[in-house]
């Protein structure tokens, strides 16, 4: 069940770095792309099988996307954890927070309550603050809107290869987002409580 759950959702890994790889070669400078694996360490996340975790899942892809852009010399890829250890929120949020290009994709498994909940989805962030100054709305609007397309064009792509398993697009509130100048994206790439999501 390890390797099979792993091989199957490392597709969507697979057709990240392609989606990158074609929004890179219209680029003349180089693209840098930040790559949250979700949890780590004592935060395991949904449990998938007996001995693999939603932490573990997240990483692996996660590595095997930087080992993948990094053979071009056009991307340059960072990870927010590079191994299985614990990494909090803030830990997070202090090596994107000066952060002004590129973009951020976290990685995550989706878990519910019931197994029937099937497919992937995308949260972007929205405004936390509605009161904001004119300058700080505007860049604000900015990465709202690069956000928002990024993961339109992301949907759109794993539509085509897996129909009818796209949850759509979504706003969400996460603590990672908080402070982010460049667009970023929360990905949902399957139900660990689904097996037909785990296969």
């Amino acid at each position: 069940m390890k390797k099979r759950t792993f091989g199957l959702l490392s597709c969507f890994g697979f057709l990240l770095v392609l989606f990158l790889f074609v929004e890179a070669q219209s680029r003349d400078f180089k693209y840098t792309v930040f790559i949250d694996p979700a949890h780590g360490g004592s935060e395991k996340g949904v449990k998938l099988s007996d001995k693999e975790w939603e932490k573990d899942v997240t990483l692996k892809i996660a590595l095997l996307m930087k080992q993948i852009l990094e053979k071009d010399e056009g991307f340059s890829v960072f990870l927010t954890r590079t191994s299985d250890r614990d990494v909090s929120p803030q830990e997070r949020q202090k090596v994107l927070k000066d952060v002004k290009e590129g973009i951020l994709l976290s990685l995550h498994i989706n878990g519910a309550f019931g197994k029937s909940a099937s497919g992937y989805e995308c949260y972007f962030p929205g405004f936390k603050n509605k009161n904001q100054d004119i300058v700080g709305d505007m860049i604000e609007n900015k990465r709202l809107n690069d956000s928002v397309a990024l993961a339109n064009i992301i949907l759109k792509n794993l539509q085509e290869i897996f129909p009818r398993k796209g949850r759509g697009l979504r706003e969400a509130p996460f603590l990672l987002y908080e402070g982010l100048k460049i667009p970023a994206l929360v990905i949902e790439i399957g139900f660990g409580t689904n097996q037909e999501d785990r296969k």
